[in-house]
């Protein structure tokens, strides 16, 4: 059964597609995972993804990066989001979001 919910490796190849231009695009708003990945796994999946193309990125509450930081979610952290990038206006903050049919996101902080 299990093998019935495990996405195509189509589904998989489309999304690391979606999520290196979202990562490389810092006009990109927002992209979307695969229906029940979870918002979690997608910022894991686009952390590693990070390293693998290069890009220099951390994960909050570890705020070293000066490129990009990532966030598990949103819900209090609009302060923090609000310092971090008057502080580093070239500072990206990524946040997981879960949508509606348990569909997670990674949406770019704008202030």
């Amino acid at each position: 059964m299990e093998e019935l919910c495990s996405p195509a490796e189509s589904d998989l190849d489309a999304l690391e597609r979606k999520l290196e231009g979202f990562l490389l695009d810092k006009d990109a708003e927002m992209v979307t995972g695969l229906r029940r990945m979870g918002r979690d796994n997608l910022l894991d999946y686009a952390v590693v993804m990070c390293g693998e193309i290069g890009l220099d990125c951390s994960v909050y509450p570890d705020t070293s990066s000066d490129n990009m930081v990532f966030f598990y979610g949103w819900e209090g952290m609009e302060g923090i989001f609000d310092r971090m990038s008057s502080e580093d206006p070239g500072r990206q903050l990524i946040f997981g979001q879960d949508l509606c049919h348990q569909v997670p996101a990674l949406v770019r902080y704008k202030k």
